[in-house]
C-alpha cells in the first residue's frame, strides 16, 4: 500500500513537472515572437507614410523620399520681447511637437539636433544625460517654450549634437547692438515720460476732465514711441543689414545643423524655426523630411527685407491706462 502511494505521488509530482515546464516554454516562445515583432517594429527605419500618421503633424511641408535620413521639424521661434512688446500672436504649443519626438524616440530614432543648443549645452546634457536651460528666458512664452525641451531631453537618452555655434549669437549681438541701444533709449524715453506724467496725481482724487487729459496725453506719448520704432527699423534694415543678418542667422545656422547632421549614421531628428523650410535642404545631406506640426503657424516666408523688417517691428504698450491709473493709486471722481 505504501509502494503504491508513494508510486502515485512520484507520478503527480511528474505530471505537474512536465506541465510546468511545458508553460514556461511556451511562455518563453510567446516573449521570443513578442520579443522578434517589437524589434522588427523598433529597428524598421521610419518611413514618410509612418510619419503621416502621426498625430501631432498638420503637413508635411517637402520631402525628397520615402525613407528620410533627416526628419526636420519646424517650428516657430518663442517671442522673447520685452515687457513694452505687445505679443498677438498665439502662445506656443509644444505639445504637438513634444509628440513627435516622443514617437520618433520610441522608434529609435536617437540623434537629436535643435537650433539654439550650442556645444557648452551638448556637454552638459551628455556629461549629466540632463540639461538645465538657462540664460535664454526673457518671457513667460519662452520660458514655456524651453522648460518643455528640457522636459523632452531629460525624459529620454538622446544623442545631442550641436545645432548652434556661439559666435552666430556673437556675430548677431555686435552687429545688432546700434538697433538695440536705440530701441532701448525709446523705451527708456517713454518709461520716463509716462512716469513724469503720472507721479504728480499719485494718491489723488482726479475729475473725469482730469482722466480724459491724461489719457489723451498717454496715448500721445504711446503713438510717438511706435512711429519712432517704426522710423527706427526702416532706416536701420538697409539692404546690406539684411544680406549680413541673414548670412549670419540664416546661412550659418544652416551650415552649423548641416555640419551637424553629418555626424549621424541613422535617422536624425532636427528641430528649426519655420524659416529654415526655404534654405536649409540646399545644405542638408541624404534625404529628408519637412514636417509641420499642429499649431505651427503655416504662412512662413522666405526672410526678405521686408519681413525682416516686419519681424523686428513691434507696438510698445505699457499696461492698460486704467490700470496704470490704479498702480498709481489715483481714483476718479464718480459722477
Amino acid at each position: 500500500m505504501v509502494k503504491q502511494s508513494n508510486s502515485k505521488q512520484m507520478k503527480k509530482g511528474r505530471s505537474w513537472m512536465g506541465r510546468t515546464f511545458a508553460g514556461a516554454a511556451a511562455l518563453v516562445t510567446v516573449g521570443a515572437i513578442v520579443y522578434s515583432v517589437w524589434y522588427k517594429y523598433s529597428t524598421r527605419p521610419i518611413s514618410l507614410e509612418e510619419i503621416k500618421s502621426y498625430s501631432g503633424v498638420e503637413t508635411i511641408v517637402g520631402y525628397n523620399a520615402d525613407i528620410p535620413k533627416n526628419i526636420v521639424i519646424l517650428q516657430n521661434h518663442p517671442n522673447q520681447n520685452t515687457v513694452f512688446r505687445n505679443v498677438n500672436e498665439k502662445r506656443l504649443d509644444m505639445g504637438p511637437t513634444l509628440e513627435i519626438f516622443d514617437k520618433l524616440y520610441r522608434r529609435g530614432v536617437r540623434d537629436i539636433i535643435i537650433e539654439g543648443m550650442d556645444q557648452s549645452r551638448v556637454k552638459e546634457y551628455n556629461r549629466n544625460k540632463k540639461i538645465r536651460i538657462k540664460n535664454v528666458i526673457t518671457s513667460d512664452e519662452s520660458i514655456e517654450y524651453w522648460r518643455s525641451f528640457e522636459h523632452l531631453l531629460n525624459s529620454h537618452h538622446w544623442r545631442i549634437h550641436a545645432g548652434e555655434r556661439r559666435e552666430i549669437f556673437n556675430d548677431a549681438d555686435v552687429l545688432l547692438a546700434p538697433f538695440n541701444r536705440e530701441e532701448e533709449k525709446i523705451i527708456s524715453n517713454l518709461r520716463s515720460s509716462l512716469k513724469k506724467l503720472f507721479n504728480p496725481y499719485k494718491g489723488w482724487t482726479i475729475s473725469n476732465q482730469e482722466r480724459n487729459m491724461l489719457q489723451s496725453q498717454y496715448s500721445n506719448l504711446v503713438s510717438g514711441a511706435n512711429i519712432n520704432i517704426s522710423n527706427l527699423v526702416v532706416s536701420f534694415f538697409t539692404p546690406e543689414i539684411h544680406t549680413n543678418l541673414f548670412d549670419i542667422l540664416v546661412n550659418q545656422r544652416d551650415k552649423q545643423i548641416s555640419l551637424a547632421a553629418k555626424e549621424t549614421s541613422g535617422q536624425t531628428a532636427i528641430l528649426i524655426g519655420s524659416g529654415h523650410q526655404f534654405t536649409l535642404t540646399n545644405r542638408l545631406d541624404g534625404n529628408y523630411v519637412l514636417i509641420n506640426p499642429k499649431g505651427v503657424r503655416k504662412d512662413s516666408k522666405p526672410w526678405t527685407i521686408e519681413c525682416m523688417r516686419e519681424d523686428y517691428m513691434f507696438d510698445v504698450s505699457p499696461q492698460p491706462f486704467d490700470y496704470i491709473l490704479k498702480q498709481n493709486k489715483i481714483k476718479v471722481l464718480k459722477k
